[in-house]
């Protein structure tokens, strides 16, 4: 199994997912680049090839994913890694990957107890 690109960040979006001539839609769980947790209805298997559109909150415009392909499925939900984008999408995705890394650290670095000297008794 192939080391992950980088860590995986919640994000919660819509995606609309073409299969052949099959479009459904579907829910993205989280994100990172190059790829993402999909939740949905349709039935792929490992290696199949998607085209996606994945519609982030926060963001004025959606990005596409020329091809994805399965990399393993569970149930309702698969992975996928995505392949080919456009210069402008991929963009997109590593500025709102970036965006979703730098909200969730500010929301676990809360505020920092201080201390002004060794106070605890062991």
């Amino acid at each position: 199994m192939r080391a992950r690109y980088s860590e995986r960040i919640p994000a919660k979006g819509r995606v609309l997912i073409t299969v052949g001539s099959q479009i459904t839609e579907g829910h993205m769980l989280d994100l990172s680049v190059p790829g993402c947790l999909i939740e949905s209805s349709i039935s792929v298997k490992k290696g199949d090839s998607l085209q996606l559109k994945l519609f982030l909150p926060g963001l004025k415009s959606s990005f596409s994913v020329e091809l994805a392909t399965v990399r393993w499925t569970e149930g309702f939900r698969f992975g996928v890694e995505f392949l080919k984008m456009h210069h402008a999408d991929q963009r997109r995705l590593e500025q709102a990957a970036a965006g979703l890394r730098s909200n969730r650290a500010s929301k676990t670095d809360g505020p920092r107890q201080q201390f002004s000297g060794p106070t605890a008794v062991n």
